[in-house]
């Protein structure tokens, strides 16, 4: 993703022409639609712009932190990794 790409909304699953689970482009956060919505496709669709609206970016986050120190950024599902143990 380019330094000038702005972040996403990407609806990742449909039941019948609903939206039920959406994605933000730019950290993976994803957002579900409640029950008592998926009848609705207009309701539904309205509450998963406003959950994305309302969502802080964590890719944002960590790209100004990363910056910042000049550290690469790790992903959250990254472990860092340790030196191997020396057996005396």
């Amino acid at each position: 993703m380019s330094a000038m790409a702005e972040k996403q909304l990407i609806m990742l699953k449909l039941v019948d022409q609903t939206p039920v689970l959406a994605g933000c482009s730019g950290c993976n956060l994803k957002f579900f639609v409640p029950k008592r919505l998926m009848k609705d496709p207009f309701q539904a669709n309205n509450y998963l712009l406003s959950k994305f609206d309302r969502h802080v970016c964590t890719a944002k986050i960590r790209r100004q932190e990363s910056a910042s120190t000049k550290e690469p950024v790790r992903g959250l599902h990254e472990e860092r990794r340790q030196p191997p143990m020396r057996s005396v």
